[in-house]
């Protein structure tokens, strides 16, 4: 099979219906290579639809590659959120910040390729004032991830002012492929001049389903001081893009709301705090393959220039077409 050559449509294409396309030999972009291909967005080669096409004295075989793009999937605000109980695990895992530490950040791997928002990481960067990095790590004083730090994006599972305490942050990778899980575990951090506090946590990152999850075990503290806010939940490369936590009311977190904008917060104090096991997903939308293609798999005798057409799949706003010819 020769290169594939890639056919642009001539505009995006509604996914709200079937959708047709004309080949003419002037649209297609020749020497297109797949191993070059560097796309942002979820760019998935759904399936393959095998033809014949006679040309003149010789007989082509072409090999389509319908490819869909779901530009709304760069967004963390398209994530589905979902909240659960389950067990508290603490993990025992490479300590990355010791007792102690205050306004901190390290890099680390993180044990498999991770896809958030469109983009593939192998590492992140964790702060200690509670969220990872990814992307450029931003400044390590930081403590409202979510409204604050730009160019980055954020998984917060406690964002405030913190300092780590007895056994540190730890991170440790889990399982075997394709099903691994990175965490990233905060034990007994307190926020800033509450030494009552006894706050622990986990990050977690799914390999494969590309899910992240923030799961607490015991949080306790004595302060009733009613500004003490702080924020979770996903942010983008921008801080117009997120999907996060809103409670400003002194209740348990698992009242909480979405919150309608990147400053929103989750109240904490004494008679605000959440349930050990609480558990917080976000799961990134998959983009569904077209179906009923025409022509079908191994169709024969088809025009020189032959109409496309196939049934939308969910969650891809354009497509683009491959080829590949074998004679």
């Amino acid at each position: 099979m020769k290169d594939l050559v890639k056919i642009t449509p001539d505009k995006a294409v509604d996914n709200s219906q079937s959708t047709t396309k004309k080949l003419k030999p002037s649209t297609m972009k020749n020497n297109y290579s797949p191993q070059n291909e560097t796309n942002s967005k979820l760019d998935i080669r759904y399936s393959a639809i095998l033809a014949k096409l006679r040309l003149k004295s010789f007989t082509l075989t072409l090999a389509i590659f319908i490819s869909g793009i779901g530009s709304v999937l760069g967004q963390v605000s398209t994530y589905t959120f979902a909240q659960s109980s389950s067990t508290y695990s603490a993990i025992t895992g490479t300590t990355v910040h010791a007792s102690g530490v205050d306004d901190a950040a390290t890099s680390v791997n993180i044990g498999f390729s991770y896809v958030f928002i469109g983009t593939t990481y192998t590492t992140c960067t964790i702060n200690s004032n509670g969220y990872i990095v990814f992307g450029t790590a931003g400044v390590t004083g930081v403590y409202t991830p979510i409204s604050t730090v730009t160019g980055s994006s954020i998984i917060s599972a406690f964002g405030k002012d913190l300092v780590t305490s007895t056994n540190g942050v730890k991170y440790t990778t889990t399982g075997s492929s394709p099903n691994r899980v990175f965490t990233v575990q905060y034990h007994s951090v307190r926020y800033t001049g509450n030494s009552s506090d006894n706050v622990n946590y986990q990050i977690k990152l799914y390999e494969t389903t590309n899910v992240a999850q923030i799961v607490y075990g015991t949080v306790s503290t004595a302060s009733t001081t009613a500004d003490n806010a702080i924020q979770f939940g996903l942010r983008g490369a921008a801080n117009t893009d997120y999907n996060n936590r809103s409670l400003a009311a002194a209740q348990n977190w698992s009242t909480a709301v979405a919150g309608t904008s990147n400053s929103a917060y989750v109240r904490f104090r004494n008679t605000a705090l959440p349930t050990s096991g609480l558990t917080w997903t976000w799961t990134p939308l998959t983009a569904v393959c077209p179906t009923s293609p025409s022509p079908a798999t191994s169709a024969t005798g088809v025009a020189q220039l032959p109409t496309l057409s196939w049934t939308a799949g969910a969650n891809s706003s354009t497509y683009n077409v491959y080829l590949s010819t074998n004679q």
